[in-house]
């Protein structure tokens, strides 16, 4: 199976170093690597505590993921490496890792597999595994919660190279806007720094979910419209939010990406704990379709947006249940790709057009006879518009919560709190959302439930299996977790 690389350039270090012994002697391996004689300078002492101290972390958060499958990605070649340039590694040096790769593997601290060229243009990076006394330290560590630090800058502007087909950073015009919005997300990623979400799944069910994100075929549903096909890590840690701006414009796009929670399987959601609490998600409903007709100055139909009249068998509609409860998954799909299909290149998979029943032009047909406004739109890519206003309704959303103490998790077009705060977000997601549209139209859907692997079992003859139980609990990641946090802000 491949492998999942996480970046380097993706570490953020812990405000307090976990690993300061280590740190000390990769530093004194360096010198050996280098056959220093002289003291270096304090400049280069802060350059070498800095890279040490970034691998060392790097390493721990990799190993932290529990995947046998993650890797950490680093670069070897100059090339990459820049003090000023914009798109090049400029907090890091090419010289230092080059040399804390080295001492690692003297150590027998990392496996490394040497990056290699693919292509004339393309480089695969260096990876890089835990190993020997170091993944053994790691393991008696176990997974803490540990607070990292923030990016100072959290918004970012990318374009599209239809030649090429790949996505590129471009440079943020720091305007007073731009400012503004960067304020708003770092006082979101202040607060939920401090907290600890987690999943209240037993060991052996997070080992499974770790398993099927690890597939190079995994699908995560939270950002696109047709999902693309690429494996995933899970690290409890990694929640700052960054919001991302599409097409080389600051009106297109602009969603929050980042946090753990935005990766999982929708189904796994239900099982989200924030510091211990059982939580609530609530969505907007037909959220992409609302804003067409509301962009046209027109009122968005009654009944269920997704139904295009398809029967099936004669059966009266009902999105609830199957066959129609995949049927509307399949519409919403088709609806929202021809939204933000530029080219008209979208067409459905075949597994799906078996599964609707019809063709994609016959199902296309059916939408636009629904959906008349959609017919004007087609070809302009105004997804990424509506990306970006429900990108503001949830900027809105989650400073308007966070004023009152309250932790919120966006996946979106949908919001993740503790379980009895959940009226408090459906008042907010109403408020938010007439302060953008300037009228409430919004529709929210039901909230979840909350699930737990966590439940009582019992002996044969009715008893309570108190040492079951106390077994499941104790040797539990997400009790051990949340207990490293209390611990670490009792200190």
């Amino acid at each position: 199976m491949d492998t999942i690389g996480l970046n380097i350039t993706t570490i953020r270090l812990p405000a307090k170093p976990q690993f300061p012994k280590l740190v000390e002697q990769l530093i004194h391996a360096c010198h050996a690597y280098r056959q220093l004689k002289n003291k270096p300078s304090t400049k280069a002492q802060a350059e070498r505590y800095l890279h040490c101290h970034t691998l060392i972390e790097g390493l721990y958060q990799t190993w932290s993921c529990q995947s046998p499958y993650a890797r950490l990605d680093v670069f070897l070649s100059p090339k990459y490496y820049h003090a000023t340039e914009f798109g090049k590694i400029n907090h890091l040096s090419q010289y230092y890792v080059e040399e804390t790769v080295a001492a690692l593997e003297q150590l027998g601290w990392a496996e490394v597999i040497v990056g290699r060229r693919v292509t004339t243009t393309d480089t695969l990076p260096t990876q890089l595994k835990a190993i020997g006394s170091l993944e053994k330290i790691y393991e008696e560590y176990s997974l803490r919660w540990s607070p990292l630090q923030i990016p100072k800058f959290g918004i970012v502007l990318r374009d599209y190279d239809k030649t090429y087909k790949e996505k590129f950073k471009l440079k943020v015009a720091l305007t007073s806007t731009v400012l503004k919005m960067n304020v708003n997300v770092r006082r979101i990623n202040e607060h939920l720094i401090k907290q600890a979400m987690c999943l209240h799944v037993s060991n052996l069910n997070l080992k499974k979910l770790i398993r099927r994100m690890s597939t190079p075929k995994y699908r995560s549903h939270w950002h696109q419209t047709v999902p693309e096909k690429q494996g995933r890590v899970l690290n409890f840690n990694h929640v700052c939010l960054r919001r991302v701006f599409s097409r080389g414009s600051m009106e297109r796009g602009g969603r929050f990406y980042g946090g753990w929670w935005q990766f999982i399987p929708s189904e796994f959601r239900e099982f989200i704990t924030i510091n211990g609490l059982a939580t609530v998600e609530i969505d907007f409903s037909e959220l992409h379709p609302r804003l067409l007709y509301m962009s046209q100055n027109l009122d968005p139909p009654t009944g269920d947006l997704y139904d295009v009249g398809l029967l099936i068998d004669g059966k009266p509609y009902d999105a609830t249940v199957e066959p129609y409860k995949t049927q509307r998954g399949i519409v919403k799909e088709v609806f929202n790709a021809l939204l933000n299909d530029e080219s008209g290149s979208y067409r459905l998979s075949t597994k799906k057009v078996k599964q609707v029943g019809i063709s994609f032009g016959k199902l296309k047909k059916l939408i636009l006879k629904r959906h008349p406004p959609l017919k004007a739109v087609l070809g302009n890519g105004v997804g990424l518009g509506f990306q970006y206003i429900d990108s503001q309704i949830a900027e809105i959303v989650m400073l308007d919560l966070l004023d009152k103490g309250i932790t919120c998790l966006p996946v979106h077009d949908s919001f993740v709190v503790p379980r009895h705060q959940g009226q408090e977000l459906a008042n907010a997601m109403n408020k938010a959302f007439a302060a953008v549209m300037g009228v409430n139209l919004a529709k929210l859907k039901p909230p979840s439930k909350y699930k737990s692997d966590f439940h009582m079992t019992f002996l044969p003859n009715g008893e309570l299996d108190r040492h079951a139980m106390f077994k499941l609990h104790e040797e539990a990641i997400h009790n051990h977790f949340l207990r490293s946090r209390l611990q670490a802000i009792s200190r």
